[in-house]
């Protein structure tokens, strides 16, 4: 009967041990896999941090570029409207003198 508990009793043990080294092997498959996609995860990250940085260059550069045309369109409208003032005529002809030149005709 000893014997029958001592091999029952090994059995158990080997048992336990298949199993302690079936859920080793899982963890560490689990393990292995979620390092695998943070990493995967991380290179996507970094080149997602590399295109933004990529994008907000071209953003500024170009926002750049149209406030320094912006400022020369104003620029330019203002010289426009001081050029308009200036050349206005000092004295408005008359009402008499724009009849008799149509009679010319």
């Amino acid at each position: 009967m000893a014997e029958f508990n001592l091999s029952r009793s090994y059995e158990q043990e080997e048992q336990k041990m298949d199993e302690e080294d079936r859920l080793t092997e899982e963890f560490d498959a689990l393990k292995y896999f979620t390092m695998s996609k943070l990493k995967e995860f991380d290179r996507e990250i970094q080149q997602l941090k590399k295109e933004r940085k990529e994008s907000d260059e071209i953003v500024s550069k170009e926002f750049g570029e149209l406030k320094e045309k912006i400022e020369q369109l104003e620029e330019a409208a203002e010289a426009a409207k001081q050029k308009k003032v200036e050349e206005k005529p000092k004295h408005k002809m008359r009402i008499s003198e724009v009849n008799t030149s149509d009679e010319m005709k």
